[in-house]
């Protein structure tokens, strides 16, 4: 009797396992589109009531309700919708737009209010940026690396409770912003290769990144212990800490020709489709907070999409 009550209890638990896999609940539906742009890049804010989105190029950021609806534009900024960050109480994205004189390409670090569709200019005209700017501090002070060491600016917010993302990753380079310092993600195979689309899990113990030609890869905070993952691109967590969600893409040299939505298991590294079909090619997955839905951009049509997961 036993032996039966502990067999059916690892059959419990087995499928409990298989359930905790993200998995399409109903065909993605289309939320934010436009006859005469193509979006892309949504990101839901933290609380889960707003998306921002970029268009083509990245160039300008755009804001509405989880709906797709009430779609309101923040700035035209170029390169504005480029890895952009939304801080921790929704009401404030950064980013690092780019700004072109005499065709010479300057960042400015800019945190963009969502109320009053402001902008504050923290950094202004540089060239010596050598990361993507980040929330630190508690969301109290901006981060970025420069070529004269961590330079952090005050964003004029109070401390936010759950403010866990303390790091980043150098853009094309190997270096990690630890509050007020910097560690080097170290691997022989990684030499002259670039590291990028960097993402911490939502407890802070875990991040995932990019490593071009050789695929994705997990790691400690700390950037010890990594593990390779495979080929997808584009990871974005569950909110279990589990999984990440990818696109795995092919091209034929010139353009992309498919992208398919898979989840990883971080610690086994196995892969599990969740949206293979020939009428998307779904890039820059970004899950819901309540992990219960997943945001993407269509190649083929240049519209922005939600799929649920069950």
């Amino acid at each position: 009797m036993k032996t039966k009550l502990l067999s059916g209890l690892w059959l419990l638990l087995g499928v409990s396992t298989l359930l905790a896999q993200p998995k399409m609940a109903k065909k993605p539906v289309k939320l934010i589109s436009s006859p005469t742009k193509i979006f892309m890049n949504a990101k839901w804010s933290p609380d889960g009531k707003k998306i921002a989105f970029t268009s083509e190029e990245y160039n300008g950021l755009w804001v509405c309700n989880s709906d797709g609806k009430q779609i309101e534009k923040l700035t035209s900024d170029l390169s504005a919708g480029f890895a952009y960050k939304w801080s921790s109480d929704s009401k404030n994205i950064l980013a690092r737009p780019v700004v072109e004189d005499n065709s010479v390409r300057f960042h400015q670090v800019v945190q963009y209010s969502i109320d009053t569709k402001s902008k504050n200019v923290l950094i202004d005209r540089t060239l010596k940026l050598k990361s993507l700017p980040i929330w630190a501090d508690g969301g109290t002070v901006v981060a970025v690396l420069t070529e004269n060491g961590i330079k952090k600016v005050s964003s004029g917010k109070p401390a936010l409770k759950g403010q866990i993302i303390e790091d980043n990753i150098e853009t094309f380079g190997r270096n990690l912003i630890k509050g007020s310092r910097s560690v080097k993600i170290t691997n022989p195979e990684f030499k002259g290769r670039y590291i990028y689309n960097l993402e911490q899990s939502p407890d802070g113990s875990k991040i995932v990144f990019q490593v071009n030609g050789l695929g994705l890869y997990v790691a400690d905070a700390d950037g010890s212990n990594i593990k390779r993952l495979g080929f997808g691109e584009q990871a974005s967590w569950m909110p279990d800490g589990k999984y990440v969600v990818v696109t795995i893409v092919k091209d034929n040299g010139y353009a992309v020709t498919s992208g398919e939505l898979y989840a990883v298991d971080v610690n086994s590294g196995e892969s599990y489709p969740i949206l293979s079909d020939s009428g998307y090619v779904a890039l820059n997955p970004d899950v819901s907070p309540d992990g219960k839905s997943i945001l993407f951009d269509n190649e083929l049509d240049g519209a922005i999409y939600l799929l649920k997961l069950k």
